[in-house]
């Protein structure tokens, strides 16, 4: 899980990339305990030792090289028209009030589910679902957002990324009508917020001509939804274009009230999340890799304001994606409830990421920025959260349909899953401890490849004696950016 340090921006905490730790200029985060020097804990009434103790599930212990530090970047997806991206067309139901969906509010997620454990399904292979592999519908609007919480928070101790704002508007006169010379968010986008520790941003719908959407932005201040909304016109490449202060509504959205009562009032829960109701016999759960591990807030420290975007449909439940403290550069989580029960199901801290578009120029090449390129970044988070899913099949997880939009084709797909181990896709016999990237891709014309190593549980402890248990080389097509096979060394 990424996140950037108070003294700068840094890759991975736990990154070992070609023998160096992936940190930008060497900043000396790494040694720093996650309140030190910054005055969110005390503010909140926590301490290091009680975050530590209360809130911090599964924290490691030491370092290892265990993924690659790369970033299907969140500015990048913000385009819209697809509708299996998230973008209600001009022929889609009128969402209920508020530009929601019409499904009823969701349920409380502690109610415990009454309907019996559904038995074992095959997976489904390419089933039409882009699901996480689109494009984040109202990214752009996200990180705005994101940017406008953080320049609210008076104790925000992170950098700020307002630096990209500009970059997120139509033009430059649109963007000083909402950003101010003093580096502020403006009246006509805080909608009268005077804080916001909680953005919801809906599905986008279609203009009703061209090719834009308007994207509408639900504020919440610790649990409380602000009397404005923002209702966001974008044109096709998903920039602003304006921003219309309108009357807020309740989304209907399933899982918002947990969402709000819990990251909307600083009350993430201490344990592990996992579904109150079991979708398959707990049996069939694979042993949890360490490289995500069991925190529910998928960062090092309690983070001041969160972006939620409207939950995406998945062959495996419904599934909303977040970020932190306007955090730009990282891939965002993902949380999945039963669209049917809003029952909350589980977290991915690394999710599955949006396919990128594709960038030849890129291929093979090491930005030193996060480490690595988009081919590179794209097979590393799906291997990431595909690991990930099979240690909760019982909590609603179907790892291999989730994964199956990364490939270029169903029989491609079906072949690699069938010819690569007993653990498919990953080359090895049993499930890893983690994943990790053995270099930079190589290109070959329009293919990059990208090869893996799968790491085993250390005997004694010690994150970097983890043994290797398999190897693989994934090719990628740099035109589509998906999978088109796999080979186990």
């Amino acid at each position: 899980m990424r996140e950037r340090g108070e003294l700068g921006e840094r890759r991975d905490s736990y990154d070992e990339y070609g023998g160096r730790d992936e940190y930008d200029g060497g900043h000396e985060y790494r040694g720093r305990a996650p309140y030190e020097g910054q005055g969110r804990g005390q503010d909140r009434g926590q301490n290091r030792d009680e975050w530590r103790g209360e809130a911090r599930v599964g924290r490691r212990r030491s370092r290892v090289p265990l993924v690659v530090a790369t970033v299907v970047v969140v500015l990048a997806g913000g385009g819209f028209g697809v509708v299996e991206s998230g973008v209600l067309s001009k022929k889609s139901a009128t969402p209920a009030a508020g530009g929601q969906s019409s499904e009823a509010p969701a349920a409380a997620a502690t109610t415990p589910s009454t309907q019996p454990s559904a038995p074992p399904t095959a997976p489904q292979i390419l089933a039409g679902q882009a699901g996480l592999a689109a494009p984040i519908a109202g990214a752009g609007v996200g990180t705005f957002y994101g940017i406008v919480q953080h320049a609210l928070d008076p104790n925000g101790h992170m950098a700020s990324d307002a630096a990209a704002t500009p970059t997120l508007f139509a033009s430059a006169s649109q963007f000083h009508t909402y950003w101010s010379s003093a580096g502020k968010p403006t009246a006509g986008a805080t909608c009268g917020a005077k804080a916001s520790t909680l953005a919801v941003v809906e599905t986008p719908v279609a203009a009703e001509s061209g090719s834009g959407a308007t994207v509408r932005v639900d504020l919440f201040d610790k649990g409380k939804l602000a009397p404005k909304a923002a209702s966001v016109d974008v044109d096709a490449s998903g920039k602003i274009e304006s921003i219309k202060c309108v009357a807020s509504a309740m989304p209907g959205y399933a899982g918002l009230s947990f969402i709000v009562s819990t990251y909307g009032m600083d009350q993430i829960p201490s344990k592990e999340i996992r579904s109150s109701h079991a979708y398959a016999p707990t049996s069939q759960d694979a042993a949890a890799p360490e490289f995500d591990g069991e925190w529910n807030v998928c960062a090092q420290y309690l983070p001041g304001s969160w972006v939620f975007y409207a939950p995406v449909t998945t062959s495996a439940g419904a599934a909303w994606r977040y970020s932190y403290d306007q955090v730009t550069y990282s891939n965002p989580a993902d949380l999945f409830v039963d669209p049917s029960t809003g029952d909350v199901q589980r977290v991915i801290c690394e999710g599955l990421p949006s396919i990128p578009a594709s960038d030849i120029a890129a291929a093979g090449k090491d930005s030193h920025t996060y480490g690595g390129d988009p081919a590179d970044a794209l097979v590393m988070y799906a291997l990431q959260a595909y690991a990930r899913e099979r240690s909760l099949v019982s909590s609603g997880a179907k790892p291999t349909s989730e994964v199956a939009p990364y490939f270029a084709s169903a029989d491609a797909f079906q072949t690699d899953l069938t010819t690569t181990g007993k653990v498919p896709l990953l080359c090895a016999d049993k499930d890893p401890f983690g994943v990790s990237a053995k270099g930079i891709g190589t290109v070959n014309g329009n293919n990059e490849s990208v090869e893996i190593s799968v790491l085993g549980a250390p005997t004694d402890g010690n994150r970097s004696d983890a043994p290797t248990i398999g190897t693989a080389t994934y090719t990628v097509d740099l035109t589509t950016m998906k999978i088109t096979g796999v080979a186990c060394h």
